[in-house]
């Protein structure tokens, strides 16, 4: 799971244990982009977690 922690950075957590933290607003803007961006890796994801099935 990723948790994006204004001010802070990305929280990484897996199987609900921290993982640790990457600063920065422009990582998450990155790392977002990838599935909620204007070019999504998979486009019908992208509805998908937008709530537009």
């Amino acid at each position: 799971m990723i948790i994006y922690k204004p001010g802070k950075g990305a929280a990484v957590m897996v199987n609900g244990k921290y993982k640790g933290l990457v600063a920065g607003l422009e990582f998450k803007k990155a790392l977002f982009s990838i599935w909620l961006g204007s070019n999504p890796a998979d486009k019908k994801l992208k509805s998908k977690m937008l709530g537009k099935v």
